[in-house]
């Protein structure tokens, strides 16, 4: 947390001069040779066109209350004030060892289209990398009114459905009279092997997919 510290006695000032003398790490500090050069008021003094001093002295004890409860980090520049947003991303890693919790929220996850989707579908990759193997949860988006053809996989297919009703058939072709909707809330189980079709009827169907294999489709319907 030693960037607080350097931002919040930053942010005081008399003379016209940076005061670090508060920062415990002062003495190996990046800004001990601008005060040793005398460049540390001059940098003080740039930031004034951009009124970072008075938002400062006004403000720091709100931003700072918020900066610790968001997880936000600062960068000081010579000439620029930067905020940087420690944003959740889409993907995560689950790396070992992780102390923190770690959520995304509906808003955050980012769906984008595989080269392999070409009727509309959308994909997008919580955790891990179905691409590439090992423990992975992936997200589907089908609109309204699509299917996909006879497929199959060579791993159970383990889907919950997220948000409107998901229509799945057997066959080794798409047959509408074969369908059964499954609502949000459904938790489905595909077996590997089997030839079987998907569909979304009267609104789009978002379904979670999960696996601890590369994932792969086999279309048997041409």
């Amino acid at each position: 947390m030693s960037g607080f510290t350097t931002y919040r006695d930053l942010a005081a000032k008399s003379d016209d001069k940076l005061q670090v003398a508060d920062d415990p790490d002062a003495s190996s500090s990046r800004w001990k040779p601008m005060l040793e050069r005398g460049e540390a008021t001059t940098a003080w003094q740039r930031q004034k066109q951009y009124t970072a001093d008075s938002f400062f002295v006004r403000f720091r004890p709100w931003l700072f209350s918020v900066i610790k409860g968001r997880g936000m980090r600062m960068t000081f520049l010579p000439a620029t004030l930067i905020v940087l947003v420690a944003i959740t991303p889409a993907l995560i890693s689950g790396q070992k060892g992780q102390t923190d919790i770690v959520g995304v929220m509906a808003g955050q996850v980012q769906w984008f289209t595989p080269p392999y989707y070409t009727d509309g579908r959308q994909r997008a990759q919580l955790y891990g990398d179905s691409n590439q193997g090992g423990p992975w949860i992936d997200r589907v988006k089908i609109p309204a009114g699509k299917h996909v053809a006879a497929h199959t996989h060579p791993q159970d297919e383990l889907a919950t459905v997220i948000d409107g009703t998901w229509y799945v058939g057997a066959g080794d072709k798409y047959d509408p009279a074969k369908l059964k909707g499954y609502p949000a809330g459904s938790f489905v189980l595909i077996p590997a092997g089997l030839p079987h079709f998907v569909a979304a009827m009267e609104s789009a169907v978002i379904v979670q997919l999960s696996g601890s294999e590369k994932f792969r489709t086999e279309f048997v319907e041409k």
